[in-house]
């Protein structure tokens, strides 16, 4: 995956957080989307454990409450 990321001139999308997990030392940019819901379960974001130091660098609020962020790593 480093050399796919390597060999492309555009940005590389990973959806799911299970994914995201596997190749997080890959990631440059993180867009999670809260919702205003309580399910009480699911897979998290980020593993347990990681060592992240990222910045938020863009919010946007939609009148439905959801809230997308967007984080780059700082560090």
């Amino acid at each position: 995956m480093l050399r796919l990321k390597q060999e492309t001139d555009g940005d590389l999308a990973v959806g799911g957080a299970g994914l995201a997990a596997s190749l997080l030392d890959l990631v440059d940019e993180f867009r999670p989307r809260v919702v205003p819901a309580v399910l009480g379960r699911g897979t998290p974001y980020f593993p347990r454990g990681a060592d992240l130091r990222l910045r938020l660098v863009e919010q946007r609020t939609f009148r439905c409450g959801t809230v997308a962020l967007r984080y780059v790593r700082s560090g």
